[in-house]
């Protein structure tokens, strides 16, 4: 994909809000220790986003997980080319 077509899927499918929405439910809905965090006050920002096109042709977006302005992890979702989620990944360093 290039820049203009991964812009207008980000547009499209709504992705920046999706993946704050999607954050959020994921950290709310979850003890600290399940999902292996020392604490809750961590956040990531929307429109800092890298997209990579995976091995099985899934559309990945990712941003980083923020703790006192250090990134400590990422969290990123998975779509199908229609703009179906596939998947979210959850990841601390």
């Amino acid at each position: 994909m290039i820049e203009e077509e991964i812009n207008q899927f980000i547009r499209i499918h709504k992705i920046e809000d999706k993946i704050q929405k999607s954050f959020e439910y994921l950290l709310y809905s979850n003890a600290s220790d399940e999902i292996d965090i020392n604490s809750k006050n961590i956040s990531i920002n929307p429109k800092n986003l890298k997209y990579k096109l995976t091995e099985i042709n899934s559309h990945s977006f990712q941003t980083p997980i923020i703790n006192k302005s250090i990134e400590i992890g990422n969290y990123t979702l998975l779509y199908n080319s229609e703009g179906k989620l596939i998947d979210d990944i959850f990841v601390i360093y």
